[in-house]
């Protein structure tokens, strides 16, 4: 019995360790659940190792301590093993799942991070549960406990949750997923009855390495992989294409529009003794000027950051003196809306700061104006506030909005070029659908961070985060 454990797992680690080999020299799709089985393989990987060395230690040389410590360290790779496993089921199970994508979409950051941080505590766990050391009757040495129930116990439960979710979501699985997944969740459920009856048995070793194959040919079959492959590069190319043709063709109207305004309002003036009509026609000829510089300037600055020839230009500045040009502007954009303009301004903001102050500028300019834009009634907020350490500033800059929001489905397309929002209801409001993905590559080129919260008919809230140096 000793030589068939040792035997079996011997080859249960040379056929996975080649089952690696094959997977990570290959071109795999960036997806999170090729990321979730790659992370399987490894752990895969460890449990069969120190499976191996638990025999050698135990069975062979008989030392209890040694075998004791490797024997915890193989029931925290097994029970980190249960909890990918629980992730990739779930990840397959709800691929088609639109409300599940866009909850891991807007997520996935903090997902990743707590789900990381359950895996490490589980295998914590049944590495500090109490563990004995039991004599079987054919004489081999096994470890028993808490420890091991915690294993087993957890499994079971991630299995039932796994299996519940697929018969909730049965139609919506991909039938080339189905029968494997099936089969996966049945032997998994094999390998806790028949090991809870018998622990001696190598079943475990066997089912691990046949499962970790299972999934591979589930997720890596070549043809499958390539046609994906380029129907996504198609689907994006078809998008870009589409985007630039609607950006190209609304030009034209974007254009026209501020250029006839300036134009008619200054022939009616060059005709017009009234100076109180001239005032009023010479401030709308302003405004006019105002949009058609923001409609090339984000002609030119997209073009500057596409081509990687906008550069990042530090000197010292008057942060407060530059807000107040900022606000002169926006007031000027609001003109006759009925919309109230916050300020909220931190009293510890220093004076002079040292860093791009262009940019510093525009972001707060683009997401003010963007703000105006998207308001009809209500307010828009500029809050600033700053914590200073040393020399070292972190501004967080908020503007908030009583305006249209955002749709949750387009949040993670705010940020892409040409998009504008509801663009096929928005047809009075103008611009080229460049502002945010313009402030965003602004926010990534300062090395600081841009997020956005919104309901849609109530209003939106742009945060940015940035550090800058406080000078004299």
């Amino acid at each position: 019995m000793n030589l068939i454990s040792f035997t079996t797992n011997v080859v249960c680690l040379i056929f996975c360790g080649f089952l690696a080999i094959i997977y990570f020299i290959k071109k795999n799709m960036g997806n999170m659940e090729n990321k979730i089985y790659s992370y399987l393989i490894i752990t895969d990987m460890l449990v069969l190792v120190f499976h191996l060395l638990y025999i050698s230690f135990a069975y062979i040389y008989g030392d209890v301590f040694i075998s004791r410590f490797v024997e915890r360290v193989h029931n925290a790779s097994q029970t980190m093993w249960y909890v990918l496993f629980f992730y990739y089921n779930i990840i397959i199970i709800n691929e088609n799942n639109d409300r599940f994508n866009n909850w891991m979409a807007k997520y996935k950051k903090k997902i990743v991070k707590y789900g990381r941080y359950f895996c490490i505590i589980a295998a914590l766990i049944t590495v500090i549960l109490p563990m004995k050391a039991v004599i079987q009757p054919n004489g081999i040495l096994q470890y028993w406990g808490i420890s091991v129930d915690f294993i087993y116990g957890l499994g079971g439960v991630l299995i039932f949750l796994g299996t519940i979710d697929l018969i909730r979501n049965w139609k919506d699985v991909k039938k080339i997923k189905t029968i494997p997944f099936f089969f996966l969740l049945m032997e998994e459920a094999v390998i806790l009855t028949v090991t809870l009856t018998d622990p001696t048995t190598c079943i475990y070793t066997l089912a691990v390495t046949s499962i970790s194959y299972l999934m591979y040919h589930t997720i890596e079959n070549p043809d499958i992989n390539l046609i994906a492959q380029l129907q996504l590069a198609k689907t994006q190319a078809e998008k870009s294409n589409r985007a630039k043709t609607d950006f190209l063709s609304s030009m034209s109207h974007e254009l026209r529009t501020p250029l006839n305004a300036i134009l008619g309002l200054a022939q009616i003036i060059d005709t017009s003794d009234d100076l109180d009509e001239i005032h009023v026609d010479n401030k709308d000829i302003i405004i006019s000027s105002m949009n058609l510089l923001d409609i090339l300037n984000g002609i030119l600055d997209i073009s500057r950051i596409e081509a990687n020839e906008m550069d990042v230009i530090e000197s010292r500045y008057n942060f407060k003196e530059e807000l107040d040009k900022v606000i002169k502007i926006i007031n000027l954009h609001i003109n006759d809306k009925s919309i109230e303009f916050r300020k909220n301004i931190s009293e510890d903001l220093p004076t002079f700061f040292y860093g791009d102050s262009n940019k510093v500028k525009q972001i707060i300019m683009n997401l003010l104006t963007n703000a105006v834009k998207y308001t009809e009634s209500g307010y828009v907020e500029l809050a600033i506030d700053v914590e200073v350490e040393r020399s070292n500033a972190k501004l967080t800059i908020i503007v908030t909005d009583t305006g249209r929001g955002i749709e949750e489905a387009q949040l993670n397309t705010i940020f892409t070029k040409f998009q504008r929002l509801d663009s096929d209801k928005n047809t009075t409001i103008g611009g080229t659908g460049l502002g945010l993905a313009i402030t965003k590559s602004l926010v990534d080129m300062l090395d600081g961070k841009i997020e956005v919260e919104s309901t849609y008919g109530k209003g939106s809230t742009f945060t940015v985060t940035l550090h800058q140096r406080v000078v004299d």
